[in-house]
């Protein structure tokens, strides 16, 4: 009988300050699973939000368990801006798992909101050291 397989975000929600002009922060998220310790697969994509693909860089990917991981990251690159004054309003980007493979099951949260702080505001990002792979494309457009 198999066992069931369940792959979820640790957290539901993180919140994080904008890194200043020209610089970068890196959010790692991450995404558990429980059962069965075989290589597993889940699908990864930006479900929504208010912030523009200039704030940030994640591709829609998969996310790969290998034999015996039972976690591993999502990596949000996020960018300080310098072509528009900074925003008085937190901005959002909603990550989704979806279309879980070789057994794996959904479980919640299933979705994460990000909230990004003006760079003058409170935050702090959430971090985590877990082994994985990811996949996605590179950023390839220009921001303006």
């Amino acid at each position: 009988m198999e066992k069931l397989q369940i792959v979820q975000f640790a957290e539901g929600r993180y919140t994080l300050k904008e890194p200043p002009p020209g610089r970068t922060a890196l959010l790692s998220i991450p995404v558990i699973r429980a059962g069965d310790a075989g290589e597993a697969v889940v699908e990864y994509r930006v479900a929504g939000g208010t912030a523009d693909r200039c704030d940030y860089d994640l591709w829609p990917g998969l996310l790969v368990f290998d034999h015996g991981v039972r976690t591993a990251s999502l990596r949000l690159l996020l960018f300080g801006n310098f072509r528009r004054p900074r925003r008085l309003q937190a901005r959002t980007i909603v990550l989704q798992l979806q279309n879980p493979l070789h057994g794996l099951r959904l479980g919640t949260p299933d979705t994460v909101r990000i909230a990004i702080l003006d760079g003058d505001a409170d935050g702090a990002a959430h971090t985590s050291r877990a082994t994985g792979r990811s996949s996605g494309r590179p950023l390839s457009a220009a921001c303006s």
